[in-house]
């Protein structure tokens, strides 16, 4: 069986929420200002080769298809006017995968490894202790301090930085938090997918073209808004954008209007 080469680090499962009905997305690079918007398939954009090793990808891969199921709960109850149901496993699954898709993009990645990249592979020991469950032994340790393995080390850095999992205080102060759903009410508004799309967990993540989900800070009973501001909306689009070094969209006019310098 082949290793697929090329990683999205935007599952495609969310990608497909933002296409139009002939499932292509409209996309734009912010790199290039006066390149228009082109369409293009979920398969084909937010990936990069060789991003993540096997073994991480992997890992992803399987939280996705957990995710998956939540994401398809916000957006169905959105879609019904209620608040999602999501039990307390489910809510640190979820939390986990918010962790792992802020740290996971370039856009987030690469200028925290370039700034901290001898700190963090100092760090990578701990982290194969921790996933093969033992100490290393004093030959790995010196194999590791070798200068061509800390080269390789260097350019696996995003990928260590990506995967590390979120530390279990961490997780459980998430836990006293509460899941707000946005749904937007106007049919002809929708938001777009950033290849940054998480700024904070308690700033819109939008999951699909017409919902959103943050966390409050205070826990409680989980609450579900309705945006039909198109001001609002489009602060949110705006957010993603300029935080954003690509985006894509279910139309042209709205990826167009976007790119527009304002």
């Amino acid at each position: 069986m082949s290793v697929p080469k090329r990683h999205h680090y935007i599952a495609q499962m969310i990608l497909r929420r933002f296409t139009d009905q002939r499932g292509l997305l409209y996309c734009h690079s912010r790199t290039d200002r006066h390149q228009s918007a082109w369409s293009s398939k979920p398969a084909n954009v937010f990936a990069e080769n060789h991003l993540y090793n096997v073994s991480i990808e992997k890992e992803f891969s399987a939280l996705e298809g957990r995710v998956a199921v939540m994401i398809d709960e916000f957006v169905e109850a959105a879609l019904c006017r209620r608040n999602p149901q999501l039990g307390l496993e489910d809510r640190d699954v979820w939390f986990q995968f918010l962790v792992l898709q802020q740290r996971r993009v370039p856009d987030v990645a690469r200028p925290v490894v370039e700034a901290n990249v001898d700190c963090l592979i100092e760090e990578i020991p701990a982290k194969i202790e921790n996933d093969i469950g033992r100490r290393l032994t004093s030959n790995e340790i010196a194999a590791f301090r070798k200068p061509d393995n800390q080269e390789r080390l260097r350019k696996n850095a995003v990928a260590f930085f990506a995967s590390a999992k979120p530390r279990r205080d961490f997780l459980n102060r998430l836990h006293g938090t509460s899941i707000e759903t946005a749904l937007i009410g106007n049919p002809r508004k929708s938001f777009v997918c950033g290849s940054r799309p998480i700024a904070g967990f308690h700033e819109w993540f939008c999951v699909h073209q017409k919902v959103a989900v943050k966390l409050l800070p205070l826990s409680g009973l989980d609450q579900l808004v309705i945006f039909n501001s198109s001001s609002e909306i489009r602060r949110i689009n705006h957010d993603i954008v300029n935080r954003s070094t690509f985006f894509a969209g279910p139309s042209r006019s709205l990826v167009e209007s976007l790119a527009r310098p304002r």
